[in-house]
């Protein structure tokens, strides 16, 4: 991993922006990470609805579109159900 991406990563996990962190390391507030640490693994912020599997920050609830076709037939399958059987 580049150290552009670690940075960025390091940064997110600590809940604030790259050049905020960056500007804080400059003036001696946060400590430069050592060379052999191992990457940082980068939060999850949305898991998928039907498998868990992490979604990214632009799609909305499902991983792909197997997961998003199988809620929606899950959701129509509860309505019919729920309207034949009240």
């Amino acid at each position: 991993m580049d150290r552009l991406t670690r940075d960025a990563i390091i940064a997110d996990n600590m809940g604030m922006s790259y050049g905020k962190m960056m500007a804080l390391r400059h003036e001696g507030l946060i400590p430069e990470p050592p060379e052999n640490a191992p990457d940082p693994e980068p939060k999850v912020y949305k898991r998928c609805q039907v498998c868990g599997a992490p979604v990214g920050k632009g799609k909305k609830l499902y991983c792909s579109w197997d997961c998003e076709h199988a809620a929606a037939n899950a959701r129509a399958r509860d309505t019919y159900h729920r309207r034949k059987h009240p």
